[in-house]
């Protein structure tokens, strides 16, 4: 019987020996220590956090709300939040502090987000905060965003519906006839085109494609007839530069000889008229008198005419 007290005294000292140490490891682990430093922020609206929420910097946690206590200011109502973190870590002046959400369905969390300035906040400090947006609430404005949408939308398809229902009768309508006429086009242009139009048009074709050959050997051969215009516009102008003196003095020569001939037209053209005359005359006793010709006597002498 002394046996069995010792042995029920043994295991009760070992399970409180063990629940010590469970509860020393409970109290490390969610902080309650004294190697911690005390920081406070000042929140509107504490949706989701209590004491023991996991505080985090940057997304590594370093602590845990210790307490949070209600207190009015100007009129309102904000809430101080008590956070414990690790003892001696460095948080900068101008850090923040505010409340997340990583995932839809994880636990609001408190973190902290790293600062540039080279001050550090000192323990008991009041770390500037920003007010939560949590998915709840962005889906909440997403949702009184939509609506007005939705409703437009809904508002659209249904005038959309009424007039598509009064105007589908009168579209399958048109699009009966414009297939009965697309068939009927179908088969007029196979009866052109099949039977002895298929050799016609090939041959159409065919001629198509010579003409097609003719005009490029063409358009080759006026290229070709070009280059030789201009290769003799190029002799041309360098033979004008070449003889030009010579051109210019013919012009000269030629030109003094039309202005002698043009001073002496007048009298050319009398003689040739006095000559004409002279013809007419001759020929007119001709005709009278063909024997003028053979018997003709010699003109008298002007000084056995004179008196």
């Amino acid at each position: 019987m002394k046996q069995d007290n010792i042995n029920y005294l043994a295991v009760g000292l070992f399970v409180l020996a063990m629940f010590a140490v469970v509860m020393v490891v409970l109290y490390r682990l969610t902080g309650h220590s004294a190697e911690s430093d005390v920081y406070y922020a000042m929140f509107s609206n504490v949706t989701g956090i209590r004491q023991g929420t996991t505080v985090t910097y940057g997304g590594f946690r370093i602590g845990r709300v210790a307490d949070i206590r209600p207190q009015r200011r100007d009129g309102a109502t904000y809430y101080r939040m008590e956070i414990r973190v690790r003892q001696g870590w460095d948080i900068p002046a101008d850090s923040v502090i505010h409340v997340v959400q990583p995932g839809l369905l994880s636990e609001y969390q408190v973190d902290i987000i790293e600062g540039s300035s080279q001050n550090l906040l000192k323990p008991g400090a009041t770390i500037h905060s920003e007010e939560a947006v949590t998915m709840i609430a962005l889906l909440h404005d997403i949702t009184e965003q939509i609506k007005p949408l939705i409703a437009r939308a809904n508002k659209t398809l249904t005038t959309v519906g009424g007039d598509l229902d009064k105007k589908l009768p009168h579209i399958t309508d048109s699009l009966t006839r414009l297939l009965d006429q697309l068939n009927t086009n179908a088969e007029h242009l196979s009866k052109l085109t099949g039977g002895k139009n298929q050799a016609r048009i090939e041959r159409i074709i065919s001629n198509t494609d010579k003409m097609t050959h003719n005009l490029a050997g063409l358009s080759n051969e006026l290229a070709t007839t070009r280059q030789q215009l201009n290769t003799l516009l190029r002799n041309s102008n360098r033979l004008v530069d070449e003889n030009g003196g010579d051109i210019r003095h013919s012009v000269v020569e030629l030109r003094n000889a039309i202005g002698t001939l043009s001073q002496s037209i007048d009298s050319i053209v009398y003689n040739m008229d006095a000559a004409s005359r002279n013809m007419n005359e001759f020929t007119r006793q001709l005709r009278d008198n063909p024997g003028v010709l053979l018997h003709s006597s010699p003109p008298a002498d002007k000084a056995q005419v004179e008196p």
